[in-house]
């Protein structure tokens, strides 16, 4: 089977799977090879790219709620389809979905090459498609780490919002280290204005 016909038939195989879901939707985020994400409602140009990502949205119950979460499907030509995927020796893959019992609002995705790993939590679910976008290329600067360090702090950095931009092509070690230390700075401040505080409320009280 092609990627298009794999990729059209994986909501109706989620169902098939999961009787008690209710499939609303289905984005296709093709890859290239200068590890742009192009997102599409259809399965469009989907042999022309070399990974492929299938994002199947869903609802289910919880008691009398309706939540949702989604499924993944990674393509790629080497004949692979599976909810992870390898990255220059590197694993991407998320914590599982949710189909009953408790109420989902976002997913956790982990990138982990045997030795060291980090993870990146995305939110909400209906943007899924979107927050990949926004987090693939830290992915990829994942995958240039050499340190436990770097992956903190480049999962730090996306759970602050600082663009992927002004992190790379430097020394994240060092900008570990910078940030560190800025926090305990800033830790300290903090706790010389309680103190400076402390001080005079007790000098007012004795006047």
């Amino acid at each position: 089977m092609t990627k298009t016909e794999i990729a059209r038939g994986f909501s109706k195989l989620m169902k098939e799977q999961h009787p008690g879901i209710r499939v609303y939707d289905t984005k296709y985020l093709t890859i290239d090879d200068t590890s742009r994400i192009h997102i599409s409602s259809y399965p469009y140009d989907l042999e022309r790219v070399d990974k492929v990502l299938v994002i199947c949205f869903f609802t289910y119950l919880v008691i009398t709620q309706e939540s949702s979460d989604c499924f993944f499907l990674f393509l790629d030509n080497h004949g692979q389809k599976d909810d992870y995927y390898i990255l220059n020796d590197w694993k991407i893959s998320f914590n599982p979905p949710t189909t009953s019992a408790y109420h989902t609002y976002g997913r956790t995705c982990i990138i982990s090459n045997g030795k060291f790993s980090t993870s990146f939590y995305l939110e909400p679910i209906y943007e899924m498609a979107v927050q990949i976008q926004k987090v693939w290329p830290y992915l990829i600067e994942a995958t240039k780490c050499a340190s436990q360090k770097e992956l903190d702090f480049l999962s730090e950095s996306f759970r602050n919002n600082i663009e992927i931009e002004t992190l790379q092509g430097k020394n994240l070690i060092l900008e570990y280290q910078l940030s560190v230390q800025q926090d305990r700075i800033l830790a300290y401040e903090s706790l010389l204005d309680k103190i400076e505080s402390i001080v005079k409320e007790n000098y007012t009280s004795e006047d």
